[in-house]
């Protein structure tokens, strides 16, 4: 009777010690699916830079910086060097804008500066 006894408390803590595993193993099985489904949206945003990257490189290719013609390098250095020469070429060169935006450019009238001695009396206009 007490071996029984000893079975049935030992069967007990078994099926507790395998509830708790099983838990265990619910909370990982949940983390790793979370784990997948960010890893996938990190490649879709990834893939998404991408795009945007060539899309600008591409609208950016547009404007001449006086150099023989376009450079594809991404490399840290050569990006820092390719800088550097677009601001020499920047300073050396007068302002230039592409036919597009040259055609686009709002134009503001020039401002007309107020005189401090005018009379309170001046003729007035109505816009």
């Amino acid at each position: 009777s007490d071996i029984i006894g000893e079975i049935s408390a030992a069967t007990g803590e078994q099926s507790t010690g395998i509830a708790q595993v099983n838990v265990a193993i619910a909370q990982l099985d949940q983390a790793t699916q979370q784990n997948a489904a960010l890893v996938e949206e990190s490649a879709a945003a990834a893939e998404s830079l991408r795009e945007q990257s060539r899309q600008l490189t591409a609208v950016v290719a547009a404007f001449s910086t006086g150099a023989s013609g376009p450079r594809t390098d991404t490399r840290a250095g050569t990006s820092a060097a390719l800088a550097q020469q677009a601001i020499g070429h920047a300073r050396q060169a007068p302002a230039r804008l592409p036919k597009a935006a040259a055609q686009v450019a709002p134009t503001r009238p020039a401002a007309v500066p107020v005189t401090a001695g005018k009379a309170a009396d001046d003729d007035w206009e109505s816009f």
